[in-house]
């Protein structure tokens, strides 16, 4: 939280959880919050969830780095994008999965290959650097995965 309130100092920082925030962290998060936060708990179909509205009204996110899906959507917008990266699970399963990321429960999501391409592209900065303005949004791909789906689910 101290990161994230030193690269918000000014105006409102609105923190906001996901279902899979652990209570433990949520507490957290609230015992740090800076004078300027706002905390928002992920509550199961809550009609007050904020999301929608910051994604269309916030100036800079900061999004944390296991949230592939946000933090696509978040590029998608064109707008400064830091990314709090997680440090990785400790202990011999966390190197395991690291060194050998298909065992176990399936293919792995390499979370920092994705950080890095957001980074060489000039779609993101590490939390702790200058936010930046990107130059234009990463491209939409969504027709081309949609086609090939169709390809797949075609039987002709």
């Amino acid at each position: 939280m101290r990161a994230a309130g030193k690269a918000a100092p000014e105006g409102t920082l609105y923190v906001l959880t996901s279902r899979r925030t652990p209570v433990s962290a949520q507490v957290e998060i609230r015992a740090h919050l800076p004078a300027n936060g706002l905390f928002y708990g992920w509550k199961e179909q809550d009609r007050e969830n904020p999301y929608l509205g910051l994604l269309a009204c916030g100036d800079r996110y900061i999004v944390t780095g296991d949230s592939i899906s946000m933090l696509v959507e978040i590029a998608r917008l064109g707008r400064p994008l830091a990314i709090a990266a997680l440090p990785p699970e400790g202990g011999w399963r966390g190197l395991i999965k690291r060194l050998v990321p298909r065992l176990g429960s399936g293919a792995s999501r390499d979370f920092d290959l994705l950080h890095q391409y957001l980074y060489r592209h000039g779609w993101a900065a590490p939390l702790g650097k200058d936010f930046i303005q990107p130059a234009s949004p990463p491209p939409d791909d969504s027709g081309i995965a949609a086609e090939r789906v169709r390809r797949l689910l075609s039987f002709n």
